[in-house]
């Protein structure tokens, strides 16, 4: 019968090698993480400004510009008051978790940008020396106002 290597006694080298790996295995994987939930916070707070600044384009496109149309039916939205309304959608939602909330609005005739950008605080990487404290998000969106192909009779 063949001898293999389970029938042999350990070597006195071999013992307690386990007892080193697997603190440090523990200590990667917690480390690990560590990191994907700082980067999911991260994302979550991305995903709330992207939200917010959809809903702020969408908003600000209403923002016709009355003086021209009124004066010479072309419509065009009114930049200023765009920004306004984009500015006060997202102090309203209130993006979670993300401060220092900066929004940049750009209109072109008929199409309103929203551009948001924001700091979201880190839980576990403050820990580590050397470690970001604030992660910066932003999103960007747009709305184009929709305007009738033909005019719409007043009246019966």
């Amino acid at each position: 019968m063949p001898v293999t290597r389970k029938d042999l006694p350990p070597s006195p080298r071999e013992g307690g090698s386990v007892l080193i790996l697997m603190p440090v295995a523990v200590l990667v994987f917690i480390i690990l993480g560590a990191l994907a939930v700082d980067h999911a916070i991260a994302f979550m707070g991305e995903r709330s400004l992207a939200n917010a600044s959809a809903a702020a384009a969408n908003n600000a496109a209403s923002a016709l510009g009355e003086g021209t149309f009124y004066q010479g039916s072309v419509v065009a939205l009114d930049a200023e008051r765009a920004s306004d309304i984009a500015q006060t959608t997202i102090e309203g939602m209130q993006p979670s978790g993300v401060h220092d909330l900066s929004v940049n609005t750009t209109v072109n005739g008929i199409e309103v940008t929203v551009t948001v950008t924001g700091r979201v605080d880190t839980i576990f990487s403050r820990a580590v020396p050397g470690g970001a404290q604030t992660f910066d998000v932003g999103a960007t969106s747009r709305a184009i106002a929709e305007v009738p192909a033909e005019p719409i009779p007043f009246g019966p």
